[in-house]
């Protein structure tokens, strides 16, 4: 025979075992916390197909919490503008590097040169890819400037001043008396333009990726957030280890 259940009572919630109290305190407390947990860490389960780290914040305030401001200098050399340590060839990205010496424009191609290296990239826009690099010859010296003698590409490096052959592939000493060269200029940014490229490049910095991974740390709000997080993750373990306490008594 069974024994009828008991009605509820305050009194008889009064009564409960201290266990059952911290299990549904902890519960409470922690439930909101979970869900947060579960929302921002869901997504970074497939951040390679949503792309999260190719995808990008533009929103103003968002950026303005994390701090994010763009450098306050840009240069352009033949439609190829520095900001930062990004290369871009108009508005598309093309590179990033440190030193970056001028342009010059040869038939249908760009040529960019770069630290120690001179980039290829195609003048038309339409026809780049964000996702595939410039073709790069490394001179294997540093790079002073570039211009043009006529239709032949010339570069002023530390040993010296080299000519392209045709083809772009090949680089050779050139005597300086026996050529005249026009050199690429490298013209600083300012007004509209460095607004645009400022507004440009900020707004390629801060990854969809990166904002869940400090939301789902709390980093987001500081170390007051990290707390938080921490605090919920060990009294969620509590509560696993209260449940299982449950559990077990009823067993007995």
């Amino acid at each position: 025979m069974t024994n009828p259940s008991r009605p509820f009572s305050p009194a008889a919630r009064k009564r409960s075992p201290l266990r059952y109290r911290l299990h549904r305190s902890i519960g409470a407390a922690t439930g909101l916390i979970l869900l947060h947990l579960i929302a921002t860490g869901l997504p970074l389960q497939f951040t390679d197909p949503l792309n999260l780290g190719g995808r990008f914040v533009e929103s103003e305030e968002l950026l303005d919490w994390y701090g994010i401001q763009p450098p306050d200098q840009a240069w352009r050399s033949s439609g190829v503008v520095q900001i930062g340590n990004r290369l871009y060839l108009e508005t598309l990205p093309v590179a990033e590097t440190h030193l970056f010496q001028g342009a010059v424009v040869q038939d249908d191609l760009t040529i960019i040169a770069a630290d120690t290296s001179l980039l290829i990239v195609p003048t038309d826009t339409s026809a780049l890819s964000g996702s595939s690099p410039p073709e790069t010859i490394d001179l294997g010296t540093g790079i002073r400037r570039i211009g043009l003698a006529g239709e032949r590409v010339i570069v002023d490096t530390d040993t010296g001043l080299l000519t392209m052959d045709a083809a772009l592939l090949n680089a050779y000493p050139v005597d300086p008396p026996a050529v005249s060269v026009t050199w690429a200029p490298l013209t600083p940014l300012a007004g509209e333009m460095l607004t645009r490229y400022q507004a440009l490049v900020r707004s390629r910095i801060l990854s969809f990726e990166r904002v869940l991974q400090d939301l789902h740390s709390g980093r987001v709000f500081g170390s007051i957030g990290e707390w938080v997080v921490n605090l919920a993750t060990l009294a969620m373990a509590l509560l696993a280890f209260t449940g299982l306490l449950i559990w077990w008594r009823t067993q007995r």
